[in-house]
């Protein structure tokens, strides 16, 4: 054989390895996103999302080195998260507590490395239907398993309120916040799903997640889900619609108030009850205070994160019974200053553009429901991070796969019609 025959035979065989190879990451890359998917709820897995996560990121570059590609998908998100990180960053030589600053940023970027991840890796129709579906089999399961743990296990009450679903979760905030997130997915993709067993499977999902998400307690979950609900109806014109869940919901809140206020005494301390009027008023004086003390810090903050508060101003008497605002925008602001709030807020719009300006654009239904759906996420977020700070941990990783996937969904290239199939054509497909 000569030199040029046995040339051409070793570069073929390294070219079939590597193809073998970039055909064997790319799915293990996709079902790796599944499983992850299936273990962000879990306050149990969490040490093996982190190694799932970190094997996840270590698969991509190695894809990327070998295909020789480093091309990264451009999203509407990449400025203002690129200005918010370096913002932080810079924020940072004036932090208080510089190490625990640090840290939160990093835990920030891990959250943006989830959503190029996922960015770069639903790139079709199909691997967005995967994604959507590990994430409704994932909330049935911590749904219906969070009912049954509250009233078998926790030994539950509506009376008396002490004790709060938590599910899989860390806790009952963990498990709002999830549901928050989850609700607007269900009740979207049963509108396109022709399948009856699928549609059922998804209504009776959602019916679980609301009574899951009602025995958290959480007062700031119940207003964002109503919100959500308000532009479920308000999009798709059900206005009859629309005023039932509003005053079904409005009714429900009033009883809890008129069963609170029969009780003989109100509780003032940091156990109090969900109705109880005593966190508002321990949040608003933190809140308070936080604002008083943006004054002197405008521009730079006194650092980023939820905790920098507590820890600058640990011996504040606002402090002792709520030790932050309960606020993401209050928080933002001091930590970071006014420009990190409005680069926030830019972030936000962002999302919001990239939902809802693109249901318009849509070529099928399938994606003007998911469309719709993660909007209404965005719209759950903004309105929940009110009331307490919830963009973060494990749920903020979970909302930038959900941005991602608004990303992935990509309508005006993929023309297929929604709900063909059952669910678990889906699953496989």
């Amino acid at each position: 054989m000569s030199k040029e025959e046995m040339w051409e035979a070793s570069g073929g065989k390294h070219f079939a390895w590597r193809d073998r190879y970039l055909a064997y990451s790319a799915t293990a890359l996709q079902y790796g996103l599944v499983l992850l998917i299936f273990l962000m709820p879990s306050a149990l897995l969490r040490p093996l999302k982190g190694a799932l996560l970190a094997g996840l990121a270590v698969a991509w570059v190695l894809h990327m080195l070998i295909a020789k590609d480093f091309s990264l998908r451009r999203t509407s998100l990449d400025v203002p998260l690129a200005a918010y990180i370096a913002w932080i960053a810079f924020t940072l030589i004036t932090a208080a507590h510089l190490l625990y600053s640090l840290g939160e940023l990093l835990k920030l970027v891990v959250s943006v490395l989830i959503f190029y991840l996922v960015v770069n890796q639903a790139r079709d129709r199909q691997a967005v239907r995967r994604l959507l579906s590990a994430i409704v089999l994932t909330t049935f399961v911590v749904s219906s398993y969070g009912i049954l743990k509250f009233f078998l296990i926790q030994q539950g009450s509506v009376a008396h309120r002490a004790v709060r679903a938590n599910s899989l979760t860390p806790d009952f905030h963990w498990l709002s916040t999830y549901l928050i997130l989850t609700i607007p997915i269900l009740l979207c993709l049963a509108m396109v799903q022709h399948d009856r067993w699928s549609r059922l499977f998804l209504r009776m999902t959602c019916v679980l997640s609301c009574v899951a998400l009602f025995l958290t307690y959480t007062r700031g979950a119940w207003v964002a889900l109503l919100a959500e609900l308000f532009v479920y109806g308000w999009a798709g014109r059900r206005r009859l619609y629309l005023i039932l869940v509003g005053g079904t919901i409005l009714v429900g809140l009033v009883g809890l108030l008129l069963l609170a206020s029969r009780s003989s005494t109100l509780s003032l301390s940091p156990s109090a009850g969900t109705l109880n009027p005593y966190t508002l008023m321990t949040r608003l004086k933190t809140s308070g205070l936080a604002v008083q003390e943006l004054s002197k810090h405008p521009l730079m903050g006194i650092g980023y994160g939820g905790k920098a508060m507590a820890m600058v101003y640990e011996d504040a008497p606002e402090l002792k019974e709520a030790n932050h605002p309960h606020n993401l925008y209050v928080e933002v602001a001091l930590g970071t200053g006014f420009p990190g709030l409005i680069l926030l807020l830019w972030i936000f719009f962002a999302a919001l553009r990239a939902t809802w300006g693109g249901i318009a654009k849509a070529s099928d239904r399938f994606g003007q429901a998911v469309l719709l759906g993660l909007g209404m996420v965005v719209v759950g977020i903004i309105v929940s991070n009110l009331f307490d700070h919830i963009f973060a941990g494990g749920m903020a990783h979970l909302f930038w796969v959900l941005m991602a996937l608004a990303v992935g969904v990509d309508a005006e290239q993929e023309r297929q019609k929604a709900g063909n199939g059952s669910w678990i054509s889906w699953i496989s497909g």
